[in-house]
């Protein structure tokens, strides 16, 4: 699927194997039951996206935010987290001012 535009697509019990989809712009677009496998999307903008329980492998991220985390002016580049694992882990009220981190690089880290 290339260049696609939904308005108000309600799909019910939607399962969809090898799925690629390239630009896509969804609006008002409600899901239920919705089984999806091999996704692969390119191109997606989300916002304001929240996850709970995350156990990441291999992850590449930039800017990334967590509970109650309030950065100004935060720079991250190439900042790659390789077999991080987190348990139970709670921060509250994080405040952070002029960050600049270039190039940081963390490698099996753990934290519990």
């Amino acid at each position: 699927t290339t260049n696609l535009t939904s308005t108000s697509r309600i799909s019910t019990n939607f399962t969809s194997t090898n799925l690629s989809s390239t630009n896509l712009t969804p609006t008002s677009r409600i899901s239920t039951n919705f089984t999806a496998t091999n996704l692969t999307s390119t191109n997606l903008t989300s916002t304001s996206r929240t996850s709970t329980s995350l156990n990441p492998t291999n992850l590449t991220s930039t800017s990334r935010i967590s509970t109650n985390f309030t950065a100004t002016n935060l720079t991250s580049t190439i900042h790659i987290s390789t077999n991080f694992t987190s348990t139970n882990l709670t921060s509250t009220n994080l405040t952070s001012t002029h960050l600049t981190s270039t190039n940081r690089i963390s490698t099996n880290l753990t934290s519990a």
